[in-house]
């Protein structure tokens, strides 16, 4: 009886109404027929999966009861207490000396930072570059208890130790974010793997150190002031675990800046090299309103640099932003932004988690 009654409390509850979805995205509308019927059966499966009775309590029912067992979710793995880490062979094996790089990969690197130093050069403008220490690096207290580590062969240190690192742009903010945490700043989140607002400032103040901006006085200073955070939306590695509920606890965080107005313009591919890759991630750049301040800059990153935007657009005019996909962008492409767009400075950042896979940030030949 038991066993009907849940059985049949998706689709009472989905007649009802009672989908209490809690995530932050829109649901799966119900489809219409407007191709082939074996198209819209695909597509009322996603329907369904997204609007069944009750899904959300069903769902986050469903993880309690598996985190009491003890069983892990997809993709992520427990660390001491809230935190969460996650759960790539790659990510544990980087953290614990493991990782498969080798010493060309780093030459590599150190090369594509130089050409696009050049460039920079070349133009008389600013360039810096980044790599976004990794959590588990930082918090290593907190990793799986069964991790060994951390150990010190990093991919990160092999390539801030090579004698050309200060020639190519290299800028270091681990001291700065050791030294936040020594002081009692949490600097990442638990459930998540990215900086807090107190991490992305620390990144943010490192490269307006390094790429010295004529911004006048209108960027972002933080005063000293703390604000509380209460996270209310699902931090990545919660989603990639399937939670429906965000655990994240308040935080103590460098305030996020006004709010500005702004317009938002796609750039899609300019050279032919960017179309032959398929480089299908648009640039896009914001200009603020309002602002007298003739100046742009020029971000090319992963995730990592969505954290300090809000903080970096107080000191610029224009932001164009490239994200890195998969390393599929022809240093064709970033020059003629640089030139089309008349970029007054270039800020490079990579996730350390990520560094250690590619072959470079970006492709130094163009295709063919």
């Amino acid at each position: 009886m038991i066993v009907a009654i849940l059985m049949c409390l998706p689709i009472l509850g989905h007649l009802m109404g009672f989908r209490g979805d809690i995530q932050d995205r829109g649901l799966e509308p119900i489809p219409v027929i407007d191709k082939s019927l074996k198209d819209w059966f695909a597509a009322f499966d996603l329907y369904l999966n997204d609007n069944y009775g009750f899904r959300g309590p069903l769902l986050q029912s469903n993880r309690v009861i598996r985190d009491l067992l003890g069983e892990e979710p997809d993709k992520v793995t427990f660390g001491e207490g809230d935190w969460l880490f996650s759960s790539n062979p790659s990510y544990r094996a980087d953290f614990e000396g493991r990782g498969e790089w080798t010493a060309d990969r780093v030459d590599a690197w150190i090369e594509a930072l130089g050409t696009l130093m050049e460039i920079a050069t070349e133009r008389d403008i600013p360039f810096a570059a980044m790599i976004a220490v990794d959590k588990a690096q930082l918090y290593p207290e907190f990793v799986p208890p069964h991790w060994a580590g951390p150990a010190s062969r990093r991919f990160r240190n092999e390539l801030y130790n090579h004698p050309d690192a200060k020639k190519v742009g290299l800028i270091d903010i681990e001291g700065r974010l050791q030294q936040l945490k020594s002081d009692g700043v949490l600097v990442f989140h638990h459930r998540d793997t990215h900086w807090t607002t107190n991490g992305a400032y620390a990144a943010y103040s490192a490269a307006l150190d390094a790429l010295k901006p004529n911004f006048g006085s209108t960027a972002f200073q933080f005063d000293g002031v703390y604000t509380e955070f209460r996270p209310v939306i699902l931090k990545d590695l919660e989603v990639a675990g399937g939670y429906q509920v965000t655990s994240e606890p308040p935080f103590m965080g460098i305030p996020l800046p006004p709010k500005l107005e702004f317009t938002l313009t796609e750039i899609p591919p300019i050279t032919d090299a960017a179309k032959a890759l398929k480089f299908q991630t648009p640039a896009y750049i914001m200009s603020n309103l309002g602002t007298e301040q003739e100046s742009t800059i020029l971000v090319f990153g992963d995730s990592f640099s969505n954290s300090i935007r809000p903080y970096l657009r107080t000191a610029f005019k224009n932001f164009i932003y490239i994200n890195r996909r998969d390393g599929l962008v022809p240093i064709d492409e970033i020059e003629a932004v640089i030139d089309v767009y008349d970029v007054d400075a270039v800020l490079l950042i990579n996730s350390e988690r990520h560094a250690h896979t590619l072959d470079g940030p970006f492709v130094l030949t163009s295709a063919d």
